[in-house]
């Protein structure tokens, strides 16, 4: 390994500032630079958003060396660390609210995939929709995401047609189903839309089982 190949001048730069100059005069360009002392929120980023009661005692006990700190302010509130140890609730195993009592009083919707493998006639994808009171399930095949409302309109027209029943309550995730052609499908059709809370699909626990 080749050594000494650059030499750093490390003397410290004394700037001295032109109290006598005019401020109409042109002032030659020059680097002022300022120390400041690194305070407990600078030590705790710094040490990867560390307890402060530890950088304190590493301050006090001198457990470190080189470690200048300003404990004259309060520690800060740090919003990464609070979003970092918040848990999330548990999802109830016993069912919560009634059943259905009758046919495509509630539905759930989603959709799965990409298979592994392309049907004969090139679908990827499929709708699942799963009828609360009989269970009776629908595998609506897909080609890709983008037709999902197409299909599940289709189906819509279909089964109300064949059942004499009316559609009223879908249950869907925050996915592919959120859309503006999905709401305006629901308000025409006067059908509510009921969402899982956001990155919580076990709330429709019976479309990912069916999965």
């Amino acid at each position: 390994m080749q050594r000494h190949l650059y030499i750093l001048d490390c003397t410290p730069q004394i700037v001295t500032p032109n109290t006598t100059a005019n401020v109409a005069d042109t002032v030659s360009p020059s680097a002022l630079y300022a120390m400041r002392m690194p305070d407990l929120e600078t030590w705790h980023r710094r040490l990867g958003h560390c307890s402060t009661c530890t950088i304190i005692d590493m301050a006090r006990q001198g457990t470190v060396e080189g470690m200048p700190i300003d404990l004259s302010s309060a520690p800060v509130t740090c919003d990464h660390c609070i979003l970092g140890k918040q848990t999330r609730s548990h999802v109830p195993k016993m069912r919560e609210g009634h059943r259905a009592t009758t046919r495509l009083e509630r539905v759930f919707i989603d959709l799965c995939g990409l298979m592994p493998c392309v049907s004969k006639y090139g679908h990827l994808y499929s709708i699942n929709v799963i009828d609360d009171f009989s269970s009776y399930v629908w595998s609506l095949p897909l080609k890709s995401k983008s037709k999902a409302v197409n299909v599940l309109c289709a189906w819509h027209r279909a089964v109300e047609n064949q059942t004499g029943e009316k559609l009223k309550i879908i249950v869907t995730d925050n996915g592919k189903l959120v859309s503006r052609t999905t709401a305006a499908w629901c308000t025409l059709h006067g059908i509510k839309h009921q969402r899982t809370a956001p990155y919580t699909s076990t709330q429709n626990g019976r479309a990912e089982r069916l999965h």
